[in-house]
């Protein structure tokens, strides 16, 4: 089971105040590994975005992660 981190004052200067969020596996509640980061060109998908691949530590579980940007006008 993941943990929720506390802010320390090293955490607070180095950060800004952000403390990134460790992600929990939907299936067995382990730490979610950042596995790499595609713009949707790069995979040849249409519109402007960021595919996002991470992998359970736990149990193995893949996620696939598609945000796409959105288009200020």
């Amino acid at each position: 089971m993941v943990e929720p981190e506390t802010e320390t004052e090293e955490d607070k200067l180095l950060t800004g105040g952000v403390v990134p969020v460790r992600h929990a596996c939907w299936h067995c509640k382990s730490e979610l590994i950042w596995n790499n980061d595609y713009s949707f060109e790069e995979v040849g998908f249409e519109g402007n975005g960021l595919l996002t691949h991470l992998s359970c530590s736990g149990c193995g579980a893949f996620y696939e992660i598609h945000k796409l940007e959105e288009v200020k006008h």
